[in-house]
């Protein structure tokens, strides 16, 4: 039975499944892509942590990095970004 036989509550349902469907995998696509940023999140955050008080770090500002001590981090914790946050000795090697 083609498309064109079905009748026309059946078409609407099932052209209705197949927006459902697409709405779904867009869906998935960003829940994805929040849990590789929530990984992405927890290691620098590991990192940061891992710094020394008086160790660099940076802040990823667009195409910039902008640089400030681990110290003047922890104090301020104002961070949009932390996945894009690096400990100057993690950077090195």
């Amino acid at each position: 039975m083609s498309e064109q036989e079905l009748p026309p509550w059946l078409r609407e349902q099932v052209s209705r499944l197949q927006q459902l469907q697409q709405n779904l995998q867009a869906i998935m696509m960003q829940k994805q892509q929040l849990e590789v940023e929530s990984v992405e999140t927890d290691r620098a955050l590991e990192e940061l942590k891992k710094a020394g008080p008086d160790d660099a770090v940076y802040k990823n500002a667009g195409s910039v990095l902008i640089k400030m001590s681990s110290r003047s981090w922890k104090k301020r914790r104002n961070f949009q970004t932390p996945a894009l946050w690096y400990s100057e000795n993690r950077r090195r090697g």
